[in-house]
């Protein structure tokens, strides 16, 4: 990191600084310890400073297509910021942290293009365009494979998640764990960053539900219970808490739109149109159009 190499170099000075002119090598320490220190601050503020303005333009990219609900503008701004992103690698040799951050932003940005792919593979099976649900079936699978490249850089070090206070990277990589068929890593991961997510109710709805769905019951249970206790006012963590407990079947539409955040392919046809009938725009997802409509209604389904 050259920040700390820079820092060490200033440290080294003033060393000799207060060597020369205290004529022992103790007056040399306090000026050599305050000057690694300023120093380091220094440059590390200097390097986080660029950051910001990277993440700051990347994330206005996003937005744009965001706030149009168009798909074609959505999948530009999400390869805008991540080529964005990309060009600031060069920052993780400044400073310590911000290369794990940068993948950890480059693969949510992919995830989130896989899930965007797959809504519009949706459309197309909805218009029964066979070649265009295989185009964009493919898509998703590229997005899926680059997020898994940069959250894996990302979450290398079990520290990653713990420093950057942010569980959802190591949630979206323990998904497609689990879709891999690595369910016990997924769990793992899971439980992992257990100090970071426990305050949020997706956590414990995804932990419990893997739990359940690997045939580790009672681990489910105590998952579900601990989440309830952490949101009392969550009404979806009560029902699994409740499904469980009376080995009732779960309907993850209960979880809301973030739970397809992290599970895009569980979002089917039917949930879509349930959340259609919850009102428009309902998370990223977009509007159906009248020929989505009309192809629809033929297949039996009420819009």
């Amino acid at each position: 990191m050259t920040n700390l190499i820079k820092a060490a170099a200033i440290m080294a000075v003033s060393y000799g600084i207060g060597h020369y002119f205290g004529g022992s090598w103790v007056t040399g320490l306090i000026p050599a310890f305050m000057g690694f220190l300023v120093g380091y601050f220094w440059f590390a503020r200097s390097s986080f400073n660029k950051f910001t303005k990277l993440s700051q333009e990347a994330m206005a990219a996003v937005q744009e297509g965001q706030e149009k609900q168009d798909p074609t503008l959505m999948m530009a701004g999400l390869e805008t910021a991540m080529k964005k992103f990309e060009a600031g690698l060069a920052l993780g040799k400044e400073q310590f942290l911000i290369a794990e951050i940068l993948h950890e932003q480059m693969g949510t940005l992919a995830y989130q293009g896989a899930s965007l792919q797959l809504q519009l593979k949706m459309q197309q099976d909805a218009q029964r365009n066979r070649a265009g649900s295989q185009r964009c079936q493919k898509k998703a699978d590229q997005y899926f494979t680059e997020a898994k490249f940069h959250l894996s850089k990302a979450h290398e070090k079990n520290w990653t998640t713990t420093l950057t206070r942010q569980w959802q990277g190591a949630g979206m990589l323990a998904a497609m764990e689990w879709r891999d068929g690595q369910k016990d890593e997924a769990i793992k991961r899971l439980n992992g960053c257990k100090s970071v997510g426990n305050g949020d109710p997706l956590y414990w709805q995804m932990l419990a539900w893997m739990l359940l769905e690997h045939q580790q019951v009672s681990d489910a249970m105590l998952a579900a219970n601990e989440g309830v206790s952490k949101h009392e006012g969550n009404m979806a963590l009560k029902s699994l808490a409740d499904a469980i407990a009376n080995q009732k079947s779960i309907d993850t539409f209960e979880f809301g739109m973030m739970w397809y955040s992290m599970f895009p392919e569980q979002l089917t046809m039917e949930n879509a149109i349930r959340m259609q009938a919850q009102g428009p725009n309902q998370g990223d997802m977009p509007n159906m159009n009248r020929q989505m409509r009309r192809a629809l209604k033929k297949k039996g389904y009420t819009v």
